[in-house]
């Protein structure tokens, strides 16, 4: 498994945070670039497209507010698309 690539400028993953096919709740969250970037590719890589294990882990590993804000966005998405 690559690992993620988190050496580039803001700017290029505000970029690819557009060109990306990103899972809806990640698209419409209000993350930066690189935020974006690296949930599409963790939940890609580490939790083979399952969006759920991905919240469940965020969840459980949150240290800080911004980790639980990422949560409920994703949690958000998924409740209002049910």
């Amino acid at each position: 498994m690559e690992e993620f690539e988190d050496e580039l400028p803001d700017e290029a993953y505000e970029l690819l945070a557009k060109l990306l096919p990103l899972h809806p709740a990640i698209a419409n969250s209000n993350l930066n670039g690189k935020d974006k970037c690296y949930l599409q590719y963790a939940l890609e890589e580490e939790f083979n497209n399952d969006i759920e294990k991905l919240l469940e882990d965020i969840q459980k590993h949150a240290i800080e507010v911004e980790e639980y804000e990422i949560a409920a966005s994703i949690r958000d998405y998924l409740t209002k698309e049910k």
